[in-house]
């Protein structure tokens, strides 16, 4: 907005450039969509005063709603979208709504509380049961930690090396696996961060690159827990889908779905501000566990993935008979 020069006459002849340029850098900016399937169009104009849909439809349509999490914003759009499911529901269209975010959170179950109470089907991030890989034996002199996807300020992977700099001597034994494409906005900070690092003689391995999905499962693969410290992000990730098919704890913050969704399911550990103590002391919970009780996660890891398996998906969109 302020590059468009928001209010001033001028920057209207800018909007198109502007929403070009979002669009470009949508990935990086982490933008979140709103969508329905399996919906008539005629959905989309329930939020218009008078419009409903026809009564041939009533009752017959699933409704999936991506990121229920819009739910707690205060967008224009969002609350634009949250109007119109929340009317669908009470006119009846929609006999099924689905969430594709992870989770169907206890404030969205609020919202929807009031109305017409359709089937409210399990939220979904379908992953396919993990390949044979023969991987190497990991190695029981310290632990693997992996740190995978696209590495930006929102992924919040410089706090890892933050805390590897600060914090050398607690990961002595230990390796780090730093892989998928580092971002331009962190990627001077990142290799000088690194280069300080190894100068310490730590373990890190940094695969500056992106990885196809199969070849991904080899990374989860060679770990024992799985770091996630993202920053001013309040959603879930699918990070943690994968890390749970193979039984790897997850290290995460403590705000947003992606805290409760660890602290709820029991399938890592949170820390409580971004900080590299803080991460630090997260991590070497986990290792504490994995030392002495090796099971620990394992249990309530597998039931998380289980419940995300592909095979629980299609059904989860066939609306009740």
């Amino acid at each position: 907005g302020k590059g468009a020069g928001t209010g001033k006459l001028a920057g209207l002849a800018k909007i198109k450039q502007v929403l070009q340029e979002v669009e470009t850098r949508q990935n990086s900016l982490g933008a979140d969509h709103i969508a329905f399937l399996n919906v008539d169009l005629l959905i989309r104009f329930l939020g218009l005063p008078g419009m409903s849909a026809p009564s041939s439809l009533k009752g017959l349509l699933t409704g999936v709603y991506f990121n229920s999490r819009c739910f707690r914003e205060t967008s224009l759009k969002s609350r634009l979208m949250k109007f119109i499911v929340k009317r669908g529901i009470s006119d009846g269209t929609l006999k099924k709504i689905m969430f594709l975010d992870h989770g169907v959170i206890d404030i969205v179950k609020h919202e929807l509380s009031g109305q017409a109470n359709p089937d409210l089907g399990p939220a979904v991030d379908p992953w396919s049961i993990p390949p044979e890989i023969e991987a190497e034996p990991k190695s029981r002199a310290g632990k693997t930690f992996l740190s995978f996807g696209v590495h930006s300020v929102r992924k919040g992977t410089l706090l890892i090396l933050k805390m590897l700099r600060d914090h050398p001597d607690a990961f002595q034994k230990d390796q780090f696996i730093i892989a998928g494409p580092v971002r331009d906005d962190i990627h001077a900070e990142f290799y000088r961060l690194l280069s300080e690092i190894k100068d310490q003689g730590l373990k890190i391995e940094v695969s500056d690159r992106y990885f196809e999905d199969q070849e991904s499962w080899g990374l989860f693969e060679q770990a024992d827990a799985v770091i996630c410290p993202y920053v001013d992000f309040h959603g879930s990730s699918n990070v943690i889908i994968r890390a749970a098919s193979y039984g790897l704890p997850v290290v995460g913050p403590d705000f947003g779905f992606l805290g409760e969704l660890i602290a709820e399911e029991g399938i890592g550990e949170i820390y409580p501000h971004h900080s590299p103590s803080a991460l630090c002391e997260a991590i070497t919970r986990v290792k504490s566990h994995l030392e002495t009780e090796p099971c620990h996660y394992d249990s309530p890891c597998r039931q998380y993935a289980e419940f995300h398996h592909e095979k629980n998906y299609a059904p989860s969109f066939i609306p009740s008979s």
